[in-house]
């Protein structure tokens, strides 16, 4: 199997955080023949890798869908500027790909393998045989009824949306479909956790502030305007001048539920992971600091909970055992649980 198939592969089963691993793998690749590595000659070597594999216009067609739920924040709604380059770059070259094997013979035109610097640096000439393929009237017209076809006059939200409802009711596409689906739902879950977390953090930061006011006062000069690292920095620097973490205070309390409460939110603000995998460690974690969570409850403390279980489903309540959500005003500001699909 040549190297680009496991990212094609990749594609299918709607692994959106592998594809963005193609161009570094491929700067890796290539970068000790050719270093830097130009925008071009990544996007001619990329194309390169993937007309050897089997990518169909099929598979053009889902990387566009997948591109642009991204683009629309539909999608990994955290991804840096470069995991998005990466997607985009795949996209591009896909279509570059699937349009070098409407050419006849295009296989000739595919070196064996680049493995030295003068087989790299040859086929990055503007009169390759590579480069001459992709000029080919062939490949041309064929990009150009792509482009034209999918990225220009289907593009928009509600033109993309069609497209993935298409490709839904072809079963070859369920793996694909499948893991759109589960992204796009944790996606959105995710973007409905932050705020609750910190909304619970600014109420946890300040407790921490009222009774360093009332008890220390004389640490409130380096207290930080901002939370987040910040305030966890600030902690830890203090930690001996605090009230001692044996004790039974209510200062400690809030402290040991501001840290766990931060962990739970930097785990939702990772950048370049996908979101369901975000969503299954933010379970994993609130699973170990339930009890942690659980005590003491004030109104705070419940309408945190709340919005938790109303955003994972109500499953996760029965897991904490934390209450009965019928006829609670605040649940039912909360209570979206987002069974809504694509």
């Amino acid at each position: 199997m040549c190297f680009a198939q496991a990212y094609v592969d990749a594609l299918r089963n709607g692994d959106s955080l592998k594809l963005m691993q193609f161009k570094t793998a491929i700067e890796a690749r290539y970068g000790q023949y050719k270093s830097p590595i130009g925008q071009d000659e990544l996007q001619q070597l990329v194309s390169y890798e993937l007309a050897k594999t089997d990518i169909q216009q099929n598979d053009f067609v889902k990387m566009h869908v997948l591109e642009r739920f991204v683009d629309f924040d539909k999608l990994q709604s955290d991804l840096s500027d470069t995991a998005k380059f990466s997607l985009s770059n795949f996209l591009s070259a896909s279509l570059t790909a699937v349009s070098i094997k409407t050419v006849e013979n295009y296989k000739m035109g595919l070196p064996e393998k680049l493995d030295s610097e003068p087989a790299v640096k040859d086929f990055l000439e503007n009169e390759s045989d590579f480069s001459t393929l992709v000029r080919n009237d062939a490949c041309q017209n064929k990009q150009d009824q792509l482009m034209r076809d999918y990225c220009i006059r289907q593009s928009s939200g509600p033109e993309v949306t069609n497209l993935f409802q298409e490709l839904k009711n072809n079963p070859d596409n369920k793996s694909f479909c499948d893991a759109i689906i589960k992204e796009f739902n944790a996606t959105k879950k995710v973007k409905q956790l932050k705020p609750i977390c910190q909304t619970y953090l600014e109420h946890l930061a300040s407790t921490i502030q009222a009774y360093i006011k009332k008890n220390k006062e004389e640490l409130l000069n380096d207290f930080p305007k901002e939370k987040g690292a910040s305030l966890v920095a600030w902690i830890n620097q203090n930690a001996g001048k605090l009230p001692s973490k044996k004790s039974d205070n209510p200062f400690n309390l809030a402290v040991e539920k501001y840290l766990a409460v931060n962990a739970l939110y930097n785990g939702l603000e990772k950048n370049d992971a996908m979101s369901s995998k975000k969503l299954q460690s933010f379970t994993q974690l609130l699973g170990e600091k339930k009890k942690l969570l659980n005590t003491r409850r004030d109104s705070a403390g419940m309408t945190f909970l709340k919005g938790l279980a109303s955003v994972l489903s109500l499953g996760i309540a029965a897991l904490c055992g934390l209450w009965k959500p019928k006829g609670k005003k605040t649940l039912n500001e909360m209570q979206t649980v987002l069974s809504k699909q694509i």
